[in-house]
């Protein structure tokens, strides 16, 4: 398997991988006249779509941790100037 493709995150082109290997064994003069391209863009797609999957996953897990910082920020700044910023705004008021 190309070295490049042998990570365990690539998991739906596998099929796809190894037919562009065979082909590519044929020999040097049927991949010269083009008879790989077939599986070459194939291939090309499906990684695509896997890594377009994996940005749209790593996107989805990106906002639920910034929720959930953005949470607990509010929920620090409650702690130090009470539900709403009251005592922020009593401390402002004095200078």
């Amino acid at each position: 398997m190309l070295p490049q493709f042998t990570e365990s995150r690539i998991i739906y082109c596998g099929e796809l991988i190894q037919a562009l290997e065979d082909c590519h064994k044929q020999g040097f003069m049927k991949r010269a006249f083009g008879t790989c391209n077939n599986q070459k863009a194939e291939l090309s797609r499906c990684l695509h779509a896997e890594r377009v999957s994996r940005e749209r996953e790593n996107m989805k897990k990106s906002l639920e941790k910034r929720k959930k910082v953005t949470q607990r920020w509010k929920e620090m700044e409650e702690e130090e100037f009470g539900p709403g910023g009251y005592l922020r705004e009593v401390a402002q008021k004095k200078e």
